[in-house]
């Protein structure tokens, strides 16, 4: 089935990298096939695939899929199985939790943190700090939500070779703070420099 989804998935990725659209009417004989033969021709082109999605199985269906990022977690009760958490981790997939847009986000946040899931900052919704705060406020360490704000943000955009973390070589804006916000995540506000 995914081969001959495959077939049509170039042309509608082609398509969709002229105007900048996602791809749409790909006909096919199942969505599941369709979704992973396009996610697999992106993965060919070494595209960045972001999928928004619903019901946990969704969320394992991405990361099987081999997705880049989860954009705005597990909806729909925010439930996700031991066996969709080990696909994140499995597939280094970025879970974008965008807690600021999502109320009950926040539910999930622990145990995705205890299995290693990597994490990045996205907001549809308010300040870019306040995304940090939340992140922080729902379990996950100070030092990490700076991680998931800068390395796994590269990460997730396949640019890590150049951007996201502070070496020899890469480009780099440098924000210089008042405090410790690895231990206070709030004092990433209290900008000094760039």
């Amino acid at each position: 089935m995914i081969g001959a989804c495959r077939d049509r998935a170039p042309a509608a990725l082609l398509s969709a990298e002229a105007e900048s659209e996602p791809p749409t009417g790909i006909p096919c004989s199942s969505p599941d096939a369709t979704f992973a033969a396009l996610v697999a021709e992106a993965k060919a082109r070494d595209l960045w695939i972001a999928v928004h999605v619903g019901p946990g199985h969704q969320t394992r269906q991405a990361a099987l899929a081999g997705v880049t990022t989860v954009e705005h977690g597990v909806r729909s009760g925010n439930s996700i199985d031991d066996v969709t958490v080990q696909a994140l981790v499995d597939n280094r997939v970025v879970y974008v939790a965008t807690l600021g847009h999502e109320p009950d986000g926040h539910l999930a946040i622990p145990a995705l943190y205890a299995a290693g899931v990597l994490f990045g900052v996205g907001t549809d919704e308010g300040d870019y700090h306040d995304e940090l705060a939340r992140l922080a406020a729902a379990g996950v360490p100070p030092a990490d939500v700076l991680i998931a704000a800068t390395r796994n943000g590269a990460l997730a955009l396949h640019r890590d070779g150049e951007l996201g973390t502070i070496e020899e070589g890469k480009l780099a804006d440098l924000v210089f703070v008042r405090g410790a916000p690895w231990t206070d995540v709030a004092d990433a506000r209290n900008v000094v420099a760039v």
